[in-house]
């Protein structure tokens, strides 16, 4: 029956979305990717503050692990803080306000959400303590501050969890019900952002809202998010 047909597929897709999460580098290894580019950035050593989401959440605790296993690895790296700042720009920057007056020395920053990297960036200019290298995320309000700070030597990078993720878990779903073969697993690597590809990304003319890693055409980008 069509119910039927349509349970399978909803359970297809369920698979399949659990798989992706699985084997997309969405989750540890988006946590990795920026840990690994902020590891190599200050040769090995340094202390650094970590900026996470929210503590039992999976997205957040499982971006932590990764990063953690990459400063783990790194014994002359030290994690001086980690905080839950709730993806928030002005939790992280009470967070880092916070951080700074109490640290005297903080080599780089960990953070694993845009708006908290916005937060931490605004909390060192307010203090007037020189920017440190940050790692940060594919969306454009971050993209936009980070290209004006650059002729300032503002170092970063920004990992991304593609918006287009959840319809390829959609589209193999699809599959399976029109009963074609379809990879049992399918891997993405994490898609960076960095200072050599930034311009091709950060969109001056649409709104901070807007995420940049996208399969939308840019009618459509412009129709939701021009400013």
């Amino acid at each position: 029956t069509v119910s039927e047909i349509g349970a399978t597929c909803l359970k297809d897709m369920g698979r399949t979305m659990a798989a992706l999460r699985e084997k997309y580098s969405g989750t540890m290894d988006f946590g990795k990717a920026g840990a690994e580019w902020l590891a190599e950035k200050l040769d090995g050593k340094g202390k650094i503050i970590a900026l996470n989401g929210i503590s039992g959440i999976s997205a957040s605790d499982d971006r932590w692990t990764g990063a953690k296993e990459v400063f783990d690895a790194h014994p002359d790296i030290e994690v001086i803080s980690v905080v839950d700042a709730g993806w928030d720009y002005a939790k992280a920057k009470v967070a880092v306000s916070n951080l700074l007056a109490a640290n005297p020395e903080i080599d780089g920053v960990w953070s694993q959400g845009g708006s908290m990297t916005l937060g931490a960036i605004d909390a060192f200019e307010a203090a007037q303590r020189p920017l440190v290298p940050m790692t940060g995320e594919d969306n454009n309000g971050y993209l936009k501050r980070w290209a004006a700070l650059q002729a300032d030597g503002f170092e970063s990078v920004a990992p991304s969890k593609p918006t287009w993720l959840g319809s390829e878990a959609l589209l193999v779903a699809i599959d399976l019900l029109e009963g074609k073969t379809v990879e049992k697993n399918k891997i993405y690597d994490v898609p960076m952002i960095s200072a050599d590809n930034l311009g091709e990304f950060k969109r001056d003319d649409l709104s901070d809202s807007f995420w940049a890693n996208t399969r939308l055409s840019d009618e459509q980008v412009r129709a939701t998010f021009q400013d």
